[in-house]
């Protein structure tokens, strides 16, 4: 997973999509840029999405989907690309115990990051552990 050195939680790899990408190009991307890790595009299978809709206190909704992939990765790393905010918050690649990293999530201070954010990612890490992949 990757690691907020700054403000101590665990996401996958992930972001926005860009103009025309698909979601699984855009999480190979975002993959290598974040992680160092390439995707081996053969090996990806979808394992779901979660959709995200907020009512903001602007009056309007936030909708966000959430894309999940099943893949392997090539044992050797490339280059990061990481973007300010994730320079700034040490974004790091750590191999992590799923326990250990739901745990930090839920009882660590994350300064400015949403907690829904980081919910997800230990439901999704929760799911995976009782399904058998941890």
């Amino acid at each position: 997973m990757v690691h907020s050195l700054l403000y101590h939680y665990y996401k996958f790899p992930g972001g926005g999509m860009e103009a025309g990408e698909a979601p699984q190009d855009a999480m190979m991307r975002e993959t290598a840029e974040e992680a160092g890790l390439q995707v081996i595009p053969a090996s990806i299978a979808p394992y779901g999405r979660v959709r995200r809709i907020q009512k903001r206190e602007q009056g309007d909704t936030f909708l966000q989907d959430n894309y999940y992939f099943l893949c392997d990765v090539l044992d050797e790393p490339v280059e990061r690309k990481l973007d300010e905010y994730e320079d700034r918050e040490r974004f790091t690649l750590e191999w992590v115990v799923p326990a250990q990293a739901i745990e930090e999530n839920r009882t660590m201070d994350h300064g400015p990051w949403d907690p829904l954010m980081l919910e997800r990612e230990c439901l999704v890490l929760e799911r995976l552990m009782a399904e058998g992949y941890f």
